[in-house]
């Protein structure tokens, strides 16, 4: 019995180090996707991050500027992720008998770690146009290309 339960709890650490490498793999994708849509929306207000530096805006104000877009539809993502997860977790309590637990933890863990993609693959695409010249964003076209 005891060589049963030794394999059984080196598989389930197997598996729940298996299943960790995949969520941090999911993270890093998404954390891409999220800097390719900030570094397009950042693209995209070329111009006005170029007239604003040329009024006298400091670099240091476009990271805030670019990141107050997200202070509404996040949090509300957010939420309705938590709410889906426990309602998920309640729907198989009750359809298949299995015993489940709320775990403010793991939903503390999950905010945290969504937070910091945000921030750090968030901030990347609002720091590169940050250390431009006022002329360089205003001499953009219209199609995002840079004046010759």
């Amino acid at each position: 019995m005891t060589e049963f339960t030794k394999a059984m709890s080196s598989t389930t650490a197997l598996m729940t180090n298996l299943l960790l490498c995949v969520a941090l793999i999911s993270l890093v994708v998404g954390g891409v996707g999220i800097m390719n849509i900030m570094l397009v929306s950042v693209t995209e207000r070329t111009r006005e991050i170029g007239l604003r530096m040329a009024v006298g805006a400091r670099g240091t104000r476009h990271p805030a500027a670019v990141h107050c877009g997200g202070r509404g539809p996040v949090p509300a993502g957010r939420g309705a992720g938590i709410l889906v997860g426990r309602g998920t977790s309640l729907m198989v309590r009750t359809f298949k008998r299995w015993p489940t637990e709320l775990s403010v933890g793991a939903i503390c863990a999950a905010v945290l770690v969504s937070v910091s993609v945000g921030v750090i693959f968030g901030y990347y695409p609002a720091g590169r146009h940050r250390a431009s010249t006022p002329s360089r964003p205003c001499a953009t076209s219209d199609r995002g290309g840079a004046a010759d």
